[in-house]
């Protein structure tokens, strides 16, 4: 008698509190739903929490009818149902998610090291010109990648028919405060 819940037992109060909670967890399935589909940012996890615990009050009051307990036994089910639908979602984005990164990140070439040198055998890969030409503009050049790349074609091929060499490596280097790209062959020409 003291459970301030038991003033709920078979009477319009403790109807509208099962309807109110009916309602709470239609709200919570669309809520999850404008998750999934990027409209919130972050889980709705305490709505469901507060569901959760209006369930557990309604559970714990004593003598309800028999339609009471099928109902609350009902929107029970029904939560439950839909939270494990939501986890599993969330397992299978999250999951899905690493997939994609690992898969992203193995397919991505590691970046070329202008510090040590960028190596092109007959011709000079996107790669390795963008490499290039990004530690350029950032250390105040001012050139058009489309001349730069040119650039590129003509130094290698001047310098595997001067030389016969197998590659020509480009490295950035500081001489008496500017930038200068330096080339070197490297190795014999293939025959």
């Amino acid at each position: 008698m003291n459970n301030p819940n038991n003033s709920l037992r078979h009477t319009p109060a403790l109807e509208a509190e099962i309807q109110r909670v009916g309602d709470e967890i239609q709200r919570l399935r669309v809520a999850y739903r404008r998750f999934f589909c990027g409209a919130l940012e972050v889980p709705p996890d305490a709505d469901r929490e507060s569901i959760a615990r209006a369930l557990r009050d309604l559970r714990n009051i004593n003598q309800k009818s028999p339609v009471d307990r099928f109902r609350v036994s009902n929107l029970e089910a029904q939560f439950n149902s839909y939270c494990e639908m939501f986890q599993r979602r969330l397992r299978d984005q999250e999951e899905g998610h690493r997939a994609v990164v690992r898969q992203a990140e193995a397919e991505a070439a590691p970046r070329p090291d202008v510090e040590k040198g960028v190596v092109f055998d007959s011709a000079p890969t996107a790669d390795g010109v963008n490499a290039l030409f990004q530690e350029l503009t950032q250390r105040g050049s001012r050139l058009e990648l489309d001349t730069f790349r040119s650039y590129l074609d003509k130094q290698v091929a001047g310098i595997r028919k001067k030389t016969g060499c197998s590659a020509v490596q480009f490295r950035l280097v500081n001489e008496g405060g500017k930038v200068r790209l330096k080339a070197k062959a490297l190795g014999t020409a293939k025959t």
